[in-house]
Formats: C-alpha cells, structure tokens, sequence
C-alpha cells in the first residue's frame, strides 16, 4: 500500500474545494481506527470561502473510509 492512493476526496458543485487535512489514530476495540479530518470548503473555492472540518474514519488500516461527516461545522462568515 506504500505510495498508493487509497482516499481522494473530489470536489464538486456544492463542496468546490477540500483542503489541510491531518491523521490520527484513535483506539477502537482490538483494531486501531484511522480518522482523516480536514477543511471541506462550502462557499467558494478561495482561501477566504466558508468552510466546515469534516472527517471519514477507516476501521482497515486504510483500504476504505467512511462517507465524510461534519464534525465542526462553520461558525463565520468566511473560513
């Protein structure tokens, strides 16, 4: 799996950019759950558009990921 791609996170019409994204390794039971948060950008592609912290979770060391999810929703007008 080294220098393999295993999440892409394409953006689209209603999320125009993602962005700084950060890893962690949290326990769960017998088998270590990796989250991937990072900037899901909602309000335009600039650095200054409104932005939420969203993450997606893999229990399998990092074959498959979880849909995104909120975990900090924007609380500005701008990121």
């Amino acid at each position: 799996m080294a220098g393999s791609v295993v999440l892409q996170l394409d953006p689209n019409d209603a999320n125009p950019r993602n962005s700084e994204g950060a890893f962690i390794s949290l326990r769960s039971g017998d088998t270590p759950r990796i989250m991937f948060a990072y900037t899901r950008f909602t309000g335009g592609s600039g650095d200054d558009g409104t932005a939420d912290i969203a993450a997606v979770y893999s229990d399998d060391g990092g074959r498959t990921w979880t849909e995104p999810e909120i975990i900090i929703p924007n609380q500005g007008t701008i990121n």
